[in-house]
């Protein structure tokens, strides 16, 4: 009789022990492979925050590059009308200076 009372409590104790034990071995089991989850979507999230990364670097390089051509440009054609400007002075002065000869020798 002792012994089915001692067997009946080790049981007793040992049943929950038991169902504790796998119970954590199975959470801890789902919080190891969900970790794993987290990190593995952590590293694709930075594989593609890197190539956006590096494309909106490559953008913005082609739109500096596409400026500073722009703006190249845009001193070669000042300085072309610059030159065109100056050319049409000295020819308009050119003909002023004629015309004020011609009046001159017109009024003698």
């Amino acid at each position: 009789m002792f012994d089915s009372i001692l067997k009946k409590i080790v049981i007793g104790i040992a049943i929950p022990i038991f169902v504790a034990v796998v119970g954590w071995s199975v959470w801890t089991t789902n919080q190891v492979f969900s970790a794993q989850q987290t990190k593995i979507s952590f590293q694709e999230y930075i594989i593609s925050h890197n190539k956006q990364y590096d494309e909106v670097r490559e953008l913005i390089n082609t739109v500096q590059l596409a400026v500073k051509d722009g703006f190249q440009k845009q001193q070669e054609d000042t300085q072309e009308l610059n030159n065109k400007l100056d050319q049409s002075i000295q020819y308009n002065s050119q003909i002023f200076l004629d015309l004020q000869r011609q009046i001159g020798e017109l009024n003698k």
